[in-house]
């Protein structure tokens, strides 16, 4: 009988996953679709000290999983700084979008009994012409953040992520991809047989055997498969460039897989020849503009003129078809409203732009999950293997308060090679 363990899928989730098993003396075969590993980590660099984070970025928090392999790979991290500025008109507003209102939106959360979905929550408590402010940045946050459709999302879900103690904010000192680099080596010091630009297009599966065939017609077999793809790729056609074929099928899975909520993200990443922002604003970490482009943030305390805009949930559906060139305009036409400039001033400094749209990236087609009410019963089915045979893991489907982050994929990677 072949005991190799195969994992399709070589994010921090296989990656975790694979690490467990080999430790534990497993045979492992890991196969990723990319052409290299890391998943939705992907760090670019630009003019040498600039770095363009395209997917993961911030590590949120003292998360035991994520700092126990920096620190074993001895990768340092730097504290995120700086203020939050509204910009509006050219000029800075002040607002505490986090006062009085927002108080009494997380207490009603806190007291909530049934779970219902967030749009039904603001609907239910919150409906007067008085929170129109809130319910619009509520709103916001939640499709920004928590990257969440408010009419599917589970309120009780959103409250305890919100009123969590997420503690200091960090980047890793180089680029988040130095963990799934250094991840990646530690597989292939301990005997991984990896493949990269190897998508699956087929499983074929019957108790304790599973050959797995990929597009360019190579197979493997093993006695155990892990898939650790999101679950937009569980679902996506057999025909498509993304799809997976299963033989036999299996429909209770892919039903589940339905159920969580999985929303799209697009990051502009652009790199000015000075920090602009700093002539309206001090020490600027974040900036929120109610514009196209509604959340930014710099790199604050280092200055290297780099801005990233992040547009998330129904805005990210709406611009989800334009080309880059249009996404970095309507970035630019974004920035020059906001802080007061001319378009041209904004357009002369800009050096370097990139944009990823994760919707539209096809081993991905999408950014990270959130809760929907009926998330926790699929989780729940899809951490039962099917015939001690076929186990499914990935940051979707973790279940608890480091939803959507790196340390989710970590964990529950983990979790799942832990069954085996």
């Amino acid at each position: 009988m072949d005991n190799r363990i195969i994992i399709v899928g070589a994010g921090a989730s296989g990656l975790m996953a694979a690490i467990t098993l080999l430790r534990k003396g497993k045979k492992v075969v890991l196969l990723e679709a990319g052409a290299q590993t890391g998943g939705r980590i992907r760090t670019l660099h630009k003019n040498g000290a600039a770095i363009f984070e395209a997917g993961a970025e911030f590590v949120h928090g003292d998360l035991p999983l994520t700092m126990g392999l920096l620190k074993q790979y001895q990768i340092p991290l730097y504290p995120v700084g700086g203020a939050m500025a509204h910009m509006e008109d050219g000029k800075p507003r002040r607002r505490n979008v986090f006062g009085g209102d927002w108080r009494l939106l997380i207490q009603k959360m806190a007291e909530l009994q049934e779970d219902i979905s967030f749009a039904a929550f603001l609907k239910k408590y919150f409906s007067g012409p008085a929170y129109t402010e809130l319910r619009h940045f509520a709103t916001g946050f939640a499709g920004g953040f928590d990257n969440a459709d408010i009419n599917k999302a589970s309120t009780k879900s959103l409250f305890r992520e919100w009123s969590g103690e997420e503690g200091a904010q960090h980047r890793i000192e180089g680029g988040h991809a130095r963990l799934t680099d250094a991840m990646t080596k530690d597989c292939l010091d301990m005997g991984v047989e990896l493949f990269t630009s190897e998508q699956v297009k087929k499983i074929s599966w019957q108790k304790n055997e599973v050959r797995v065939t990929t597009a360019s017609g190579k197979e493997f077999t093993g006695g155990k498969l892990i898939i650790t793809v999101s679950p937009r790729v569980l679902l996506a056609s057999q025909d498509s460039e993304s799809g997976i074929a299963f033989s036999p099928q299996i429909p209770v899975q892919l039903k589940a897989a339905k159920e969580i909520g999985f929303g799209p993200v697009i990051k502009l990443l652009l790199q000015f020849s000075e920090p602009f922002w700093n002539l309206k604003t001090k020490k600027a970490g974040f900036i929120l503009t109610g514009e196209a482009v509604p959340t930014w943030w710099t790199h604050y305390p280092r200055e290297d003129g780099v801005l990233t805009g992040w547009i998330a949930g129904s805005r990210a559906i709406e611009l989800r078809d334009k080309t880059d060139e249009m996404l970095i305009l309507v970035g630019e036409i974004t920035l020059a409203s906001a802080f007061g400039f001319d378009y041209a001033y904004i357009h002369e400094r800009l050096l370097n732009a990139a944009v990823f749209n994760w919707d539209r990236e096809p081993y991905v087609l999408g950014a990270y999950s959130y809760a929907t009410l009926q998330s926790g019963a699929a989780r729940e089915l899809l951490h039962q293997p099917l015939e001690g045979t076929i186990y499914f893991a990935g940051e979707a489907l973790y279940d608890g308060v480091s939803q959507g982050t790196v340390e989710a994929a970590l964990s529950n990677g983990a979790h799942i090679a832990g069954k085996i």
